[in-house]
């Protein structure tokens, strides 16, 4: 029986000799997630000059819409002294976007064991069980993730939509 816990690259490299030899495999992956999310990046600046150029965006559409879940005290606008409007501290909301980033960091982590024990248990046997477990376990964190990400938006309270 394997440990539970191997070599963080071992997850990656497998347990064949000379899959395990290769460092290149990994180097590879990390590219590839690179390159994948540079490609999205582009694909979106692509889309809006495109949707500007041709003229699709509604100009009626207002841009900063203040989100109705927004919490502030009323203030003097910075911009217009005689206007009173909504302002949150911004040490508040440094705070509780640091919160996120450390909790999106410790479900990266989870995310990880689990997959590692999905591993440890199923390992070179996969099968119908297998399968079925793995599309558990995403479908469950991909619902906590959801609820998670809902609650710490709405605590980082973001004045704009």
């Amino acid at each position: 029986r394997r440990g539970m816990w191997k070599h963080p690259f071992q997850l990656f490299l497998g347990d064949d000799e000379s899959e395990a030899t290769n460092p290149h495999l990994l180097g590879f992956s990390i590219i590839l997630v690179i390159w994948g999310q540079l490609a999205f990046n582009l694909w979106d600046q692509e889309q809006a000059f495109l949707l500007s150029h041709w003229e699709l965006q509604d100009d009626t559409e207002q841009v900063n819409v203040v989100r109705p879940e927004f919490r502030g005290t009323l203030e003097h606008s910075p911009v217009d002294r005689s206007i009173m409007e909504l302002h949150y501290p911004s040490w508040k909301r440094r705070l509780w976007v640091m919160l996120s980033d450390i909790v999106m960091l410790l479900f990266c982590a989870l995310v990880i064991v689990c997959t590692a024990a999905w591993i440890n248990m199923f390992g070179q046997k996969m099968d119908i069980v297998a399968a079925f477990m793995l599309s558990v376990q995403i479908s469950t964190l991909e619902q906590v993730y959801f609820y998670v990400v809902m609650l710490l938006v709405n605590l980082e309270n973001h004045k704009f939509q």
